[in-house]
């Protein structure tokens, strides 16, 4: 998404809301990426959730 995320995921059941982005700057380019942060929720504790990369316009979730 290169939208602002945490206007989308707002939390759902068990989906946890988006609180906020970082290291976004070059997010949306190739090679581009942010650190994703989720509040808690009953499936999970908080913080840092994913580092998102795009390459080639493709959007990549790497890790916890």
């Amino acid at each position: 998404m290169l939208c602002d995320v945490t206007k989308v995921h707002t939390g759902f059941g068990m989906m946890p809301r988006v609180t906020h982005c970082t290291e976004d700057e070059t997010w949306g380019q190739v090679g581009g990426s942010r650190k994703v942060f989720m509040a808690r929720a009953l499936s999970f504790k908080g913080g840092k959730r994913r580092l998102t990369a795009c390459w080639n316009g493709l959007r990549t979730n790497i890790g916890k």
